[in-house]
């Protein structure tokens, strides 16, 4: 990672999500947010691919990598979507958050605390792009400030504050 910047690891992940989002290449799949979540020159991209306006074989080659990408993660996030979907939880933890918009569009998490843990340069991207995705995420959550709690940091060898009657659910590394 570069100083200062989110992970590209998120961006790419993200970028892959935009672009199956409402493509008829991904029958049913949704994610308002990721094109939100994304940088201006990854937001580009995606909408050459979802244009199909390649230029030049290494553009067309990138395209094609991005279209792979993106039958990957329409797997994993229908997977982890299905599982929340399945057992709403009152608290999740999203691992990896990566630019994750599934705070702000899953109505089944409206009323749950969400905790994105990540790089803290990838926390501030999500941050700064948060009204807009929020937007993109029809309001399923609510004010993006409280949508996404941030945990507090506890000291070295003690838990950190917090709710500790409620059940969390940790479905893994899930945004990246």
């Amino acid at each position: 990672m570069k100083p200062g910047q989110e992970s590209q690891t998120a961006v790419m992940v993200c970028a892959a999500r935009a672009v199956a989002d409402g493509s008829a290449g991904f029958a049913g799949f949704s994610d308002p947010t990721a094109f939100a979540l994304l940088p201006d020159g990854a937001q580009e991209q995606v909408r050459r691919v979802r244009a199909g306006t390649a230029h030049g074989m290494r553009e067309r080659f990138s395209d094609a990598l991005m279209l792979g990408r993106a039958r990957m993660m329409v797997a994993r996030t229908v997977a982890i979507d299905a599982a929340v979907k399945e057992r709403p939880p009152r608290q999740l933890v999203l691992l990896g958050a990566g630019l994750d918009g599934r705070a702000w569009r899953m109505p089944e998490l409206r009323d749950a605390a969400v905790f994105e843990v990540d790089h803290p340069d990838s926390q501030r991207a999500n941050r700064r792009r948060a009204p807009r995705a929020q937007q993109a995420g029809r309001g399923a959550r609510g004010d993006p400030a409280a949508s996404r709690a941030h945990p507090p940091a506890a000291a070295p060898g003690r838990a950190a504050p917090g709710p500790r009657a409620r059940p969390t659910r940790a479905p893994g590394r899930v945004g990246v």
